[in-house]
């Protein structure tokens, strides 16, 4: 039996190896934690950089999940990130500002950011970005649900309220595409690279592309693997 395979049919061990590893060789750099939760101890992380500006917030990173060459900032308070089993995050910046915010990538989806395209994924305003199971991002993605600053009408009455984000399971979003706020992305569907998605598309199986984005093709799905 190959190391691999032993590793893989003993996941307790791994778990433990990872966490051994993200503490003593991995480099990581860790401010805030005082008052707030990291809770990380089956997960790989290595050259991370975590800041926490606030209270009573909450990191989740679960069993055997891969972080590499991320950055996790937070600004705000009773704000929560958990990241799923098994995901993997390449060069991955998760940002949140504000009270009561939540962002959510579920069980074995993964982000291949590079260090000059990473992807970035920003919650505001107590919204929230959910990231479905086996989603796969690819390098300099943006997923934002606010504009950062305010649109106001002619009375000053501001007109551009942040929206949260939903992408369903088993997605593929290409590389620098973009997800505003209120995006909402059915299951089993593919973002082609340079889109800029700004609206609901509640039916799974579709191809997206454009700026804005449509649905170029319907009944479709993919595979991680080239057959």
């Amino acid at each position: 039996m190959g190391v691999k395979q032993f590793l893989k049919e003993n996941t307790a061990l791994l778990e433990k190896l990872f966490h051994m590893y993200s503490v003593l060789l991995g480099v990581n750099k860790i401010k805030g934690k005082a008052g707030n939760q990291l809770i990380a101890e089956g997960a790989f992380l290595k050259r991370c950089r975590i800041q926490i500006n606030g209270t009573n917030n909450q990191i989740v990173v679960k069993d055997l999940a891969r972080l590499q060459n991320c950055m996790i900032y937070i600004q705000g308070n009773g704000n929560q990130i958990h990241i799923g089993k098994s995901v993997s995050l390449n060069y991955a910046e998760l940002w949140i500002e504000d009270n009561d915010n939540r962002l959510q990538i579920e069980d074995g989806s993964s982000a291949d950011g590079k260090k000059q395209a990473p992807v970035h994924m920003a919650v505001i305003e107590g919204n929230r970005i959910i990231l479905g199971k086996d989603c796969m991002l690819s390098s300099g993605i943006e997923i934002r649900t606010g504009d950062s600053h305010s649109i106001v009408n002619n009375e000053g009455e501001r007109i551009n309220p942040s929206k949260e984000i939903v992408v369903g399971n088993h997605v593929w979003i290409g590389t620098r595409a973009m997800l505003l706020k209120g995006s909402r992305i059915a299951d089993d569907c593919i973002v082609g690279a340079g889109s800029m998605v700004t609206g609901s598309f509640d039916e799974a199986g579709c191809a997206l592309a454009g700026n804005p984005a449509k649905v170029l093709r319907k009944d479709v799905s993919w595979k991680r693997e080239r057959i």
